[in-house]
């Protein structure tokens, strides 16, 4: 999938280039931005720093990637790495499973409250 989109990226790219040359920079910034979505490493780097960032926010969890940070890759009691890399790679992303209302169902309840109160 990542082949066959960087070579219809190109192709588009290229009459872009041509026919609307104002707009070849921003089509490169969406070409930069969805080839970063085929690496799930960077995403996970993401993923990370949003846990970080919510971290200190009551109530709120984001799940921490199982990448080379995470815990289980660190070393155990015996000293031995249990896994040196985590479990993140180029196409795959693992994170942790929580438990609680995804933010989905939290805002489809925020947002019925508020349709309430406005009545």
């Amino acid at each position: 999938a990542e082949q066959r989109f960087s070579i219809d990226m190109e192709c588009f790219l290229a009459i872009v280039r041509v026919f609307f040359p104002e707009r070849a920079t921003e089509l490169e910034e969406v070409q930069r931005a969805f080839a970063a979505e085929f690496d799930y490493t960077k995403e996970a780097a993401r993923q990370r720093e949003a846990t970080a960032h919510c971290s200190a926010l009551e109530g709120v969890a984001v799940p921490e990637p199982v990448d080379h940070l995470h815990p289980a890759s660190r070393p155990s009691s015996g000293g031995k790495v249990r896994r040196p890399n985590g479990l993140c790679t180029k196409d795959v992303l693992v994170m942790e499973r929580l438990t609680g209302k995804s933010l989905a169902t939290w805002s489809g309840e925020i947002a019925d409250m508020l349709s309430f109160e406005e009545g």
